[in-house]
């Protein structure tokens, strides 16, 4: 049994110990521990699995702080410990040396937040964690500081407020009726709330910023080419699935004393066209990490109609939870790979396993992709039957998507490179834990049917689009030339503003005259307002949280 003040010590240092790291950074008696503890520290989080289950209270924090991993937080945690201790020894070998204190503060600030999100279970102690993650990853996205950098940074920084901002104001709405809610009972609090048909609309909308919901999206395949590989890994692997977590602690998924069955087919609806749009877009990328990035955009929208579900179908939203996270988990591992082998695409090794997580993705039979679709597609309810052949042509785009990628890459690395390293090392383990550990969380969950997954019926259908698209993807390869294919650029929506009188057109095919732009103004107006709107909202969100303080 464990000890009475072993909780609130593990609670309370392990997230702390970052921050303490960071504050070593700044002094040059201790900068060269610090950079050398940094990498690893993610590591050290490892011993608050022991809070499984548990329920641990610090009245003296912040505004009395609840912490505890239950079964969905669980499998986020075990995520996060994983991908970010593998970016960060990843970065401690590409990132240049006089650079790396830089970058470890904002590495290790984010590190933070993004922890605690997964942990807390009180709403002003989440809020917090989550405004810490989002602020602090605008350091990682501009910091090579470019000038394409700053325009993504701005870009990032203007959605994230924007979603902090009806994330904090659905907090306000909440605050006045129950103080700093308790996240673990939180849905059964609906049915007597003032409003809570707005409130659940506000996190909705709030939370799918950082799912990157279209037309949402913006900021994902602006941010994710700028940042540093290591940084881009995380916040696709991991970050993303702040906003998951969000929902499923704010939204009153299970509960039936509110009626959200419009709000669950909208959710459901949006992530679906998510899932599809960007698989598309991404397909007309040239860079390997923009490609990645839209790949993302298109799982999340597979997670976020999951979630669409829950809300339809209240009934049914305890496995649909576990699914999503499920789900979750195993896009975080293989994203996570495929980012930080886009620096080791020219190992001997490194460059064929690569081919691992990209099945896995697009849902080859036995992998962790192909487990996550088939216990999604057996919960879908019969009035949504329709979903299966969508499912279906999403699997065809994603082996696509991917094949993309991986000619792409195989384009941009011709060096070789047999080194066994510290990080390529890391990332072989990362690589067995992504093909073994979903399994494992599946196996364990006794409501989940993961037996299902390896039947001979579900063996061909999830093989069968997967095989399709890899015949497709040698077709294009051999007859369609790269330079007739379509172009989009990065960010799609914000290039809407462009005027067509600039150098470039920025949506066209080859040999075909550029597509009409809708607004007029010039890039560098449409940054230059960005701009100006960042500090409004900065303005207007610590005028929310005083209100929210008072409300408390």
């Amino acid at each position: 049994m464990m000890s009475s003040w072993l909780p609130p010590l593990l609670a309370f240092c392990l997230p702390v110990l970052p921050l303490l790291v960071a504050a070593g950074l700044f002094l040059a008696s201790t900068r060269s521990l610090a950079l050398r503890t940094a990498p690893w520290l993610p590591l050290f989080a490892l011993p608050l699995v022991l809070l499984h289950d548990q329920l641990v209270e610090l009245p003296w924090l912040l505004l009395g702080a609840r912490v505890g991993v239950d079964n969905t937080a669980l499998p986020l945690l075990l995520l996060a410990i994983a991908a970010w201790t593998v970016a960060g020894l990843h970065a401690s070998d590409t990132i240049e040396r006089e650079q790396q204190p830089r970058f470890y503060l904002f590495w290790l600030l984010t590190w933070t937040g993004n922890l605690c999100v997964f942990i807390t279970l009180d709403a002003a102690s989440f809020y917090a964690a989550y405004a810490m993650m989002s602020v602090s990853a605008y350091g990682l996205v501009i910091f090579f500081g470019r000038m394409a950098d700053y325009r993504a940074g701005r870009v990032y920084l203007v959605m994230a407020l924007l979603g902090e901002a009806m994330i904090l104001s659905g907090l306000i709405l909440l605050a006045g009726q129950l103080g700093n809610a308790p996240l673990d009972a939180l849905a059964a609090e609906y049915a007597g709330l003032n409003h809570g048909t707005l409130i659940s609309w506000l996190f909705l909308a709030g939370f799918a910023v950082k799912m990157g919901l279209i037309p949402l999206h913006m900021w994902l395949p602006l941010a994710h080419p700028q940042a540093p590989v290591p940084a881009s890994a995380v916040l696709s692997g991991v970050i993303l699935k702040a906003g998951l977590i969000g929902w499923l602690r704010f939204l009153p998924l299970g509960s039936e004393g509110i009626d959200l069955e419009t709000a669950g087919l909208m959710l459901l609806a949006a992530g679906l066209f998510t899932g599809l749009v960007a698989a598309l877009i991404g397909m007309s990328q040239h860079k390997a990490k923009v490609i990645l990035a839209y790949s993302s955009i298109s799982q999340m929208g597979l997670v976020a109609s999951l979630v669409g579900m829950a809300l339809y179908s209240p009934e049914n939203a305890p496995l649909l939870i576990s699914i999503a996270v499920l789900f979750a988990l195993h896009h975080g591992l293989s994203k996570t790979l495929l980012f930080l082998g886009v620096d080791h695409a020219g190992h001997r090794w490194i460059g064929k396993l690569l081919w691992l997580p990209s099945l896995s993705l697009a849902g080859a039979p036995l992998l962790s992709g192909a487990l996550a679709k088939i216990l999604m597609k057996s919960e879908i309810p019969e009035s949504l039957t329709w979903l299966e052949p969508i499912l279906l042509i999403s699997s065809l785009l994603t082996t696509l998507l991917l094949m993309r990628f991986l000619h792409q890459l195989a384009g941009q690395h011709q060096t070789a490179d047999n080194q066994w390293s510290r990080p390529v090392v890391a990332w072989m383990i990362l690589l067995l834990l992504s093909l073994g550990l979903p399994w494992i969380i599946a196996i364990t969950d006794n409501a989940m049917e993961s037996g299902i997954a390896v039947k001979p019926g579900y063996l061909l259908e999830t093989g069968l689009p997967v095989l399709l698209g890899l015949f497709l993807a040698a077709l294009t390869w051999r007859y369609w030339p790269a330079n007739r294919h379509p172009r989009i650029p990065a960010g799609d929506l914000i290039e809407l503003f462009r005027l067509p009188t600039l150098r470039q057109p920025s949506w066209s095919l080859p040999g075909r005259p550029a597509m009409p732009t809708l607004l007029p103004v010039t890039l560098r107006q449409l940054d230059a307002r960005l701009a100006a709107m960042g500090p409004a909202l900065l303005v207007w969100l610590v005028f929310l949280a005083l209100l929210g303080l008072l409300a408390i």
